[in-house]
């Protein structure tokens, strides 16, 4: 084979993968993504986000959502997202999909569907859409990348396949070298006879450290999670789950163990319930 079949074997092979790189990149798939923005409120007034934000993060909004566009809950729980924009009192809703149309649907019942779950869990607050959803990102395959892989490839299998290999000569084998005469052993040398060390006594055993008490948490978080492990079992399973992805919410708003005045506030609303059951198990001990 001479050289000019060797280079156009390469440049064939070479651009058979570059198509073949372009075509793996435009038939990949695309994610679109969905945005939308909602306001909370309390009476009017900006309120905290991370509670409705902790609402949004769990399994009861993506199953409600599931059931309404028909889509497996799991796939809904790992699409959608939720998060806080900091120093307002907004919250963004974000929705991935091969589709761009079903993404902003799905963002905009989950949308629709969070403002129900806000007015049923908490009254005292209120989520309105501000911004509808809409379309954020596109991200496909990088078509230039890969087609360029393609062809890089494709030119190193026709380098391998044209060459030839080059046959070395053989080396002569160097001339075996007489074997000299094995050492004698000598006689191994007597051990000498030793003294058993005597045995020390075996130390006392320590006294085994007395338990420390668990840290007991203060305050009125503190005072919250103590009544929740106790009668916790006396209310509904989703009620205890919103219950303790409030106090998770709550905790980094405390100020000296004590959380400001309107927060305290939605605290008291949201655990009426469970404020109540813990005055009746004081008043009746």
């Amino acid at each position: 084979m001479n050289r000019s079949r060797i280079a156009g074997t390469a440049v064939a092979v070479g651009v058979a993968g570059a198509i073949a790189g372009a075509v793996v990149a435009y038939s990949g798939s695309t994610s679109h993504r969905a945005a939308t923005t909602l306001s909370v409120q309390r009476g009017g007034s900006p309120a905290i986000v991370p509670t409705v934000v902790a609402l949004a993060q769990t399994s009861v909004l993506a199953e409600n959502v599931s059931q309404v566009v028909h889509l497996p809950t799991a796939t809904v729980a790992r699409r959608l997202h939720a998060r806080a924009l900091p120093g307002t009192a907004l919250l963004e809703l974000t929705y991935d999909d091969p589709s761009a149309s079903q993404a902003a649907q799905v963002a905009q019942q989950a949308a629709s569907t969070l403002e129900s779950l806000v007015v049923a869990r908490f009254p005292a607050l209120r989520v309105a859409v501000v911004d509808p959803a809409h379309p954020v990102s596109s991200a496909g395959r990088p078509v230039l990348r890969d087609t360029l892989i393609g062809a890089l490839l494709g030119l190193l299998a026709g380098a391998a396949l044209g060459g030839r290999r080059l046959e070395l000569p053989s080396l002569p084998k160097a001339p075996k070298l007489p074997s000299l005469p094995k050492p004698r052993k000598r006689a191994p040398r007597p051990k000498p006879i030793s003294t058993p060390a005597p045995v020390a006594p075996e130390p006392e055993p320590e006294p085994e450290p007395e338990p420390k008490p668990e840290p007991v948490e203060l305050g009125e978080l503190g005072e919250l999670r103590a009544a929740l492990a106790a009668y916790g079992a006396e209310f509904r399973p989703d009620q205890v789950t919103e219950w303790e992805a409030f106090l998770d919410a709550l905790e980094p708003h405390l100020v000296n163990g004590e959380l400001p005045l309107s927060i305290a506030q939605v605290a008291d609303e949201v655990f009426a319930p469970l404020r109540e059951r813990l005055h009746r198990h004081e008043a009746d001990g």
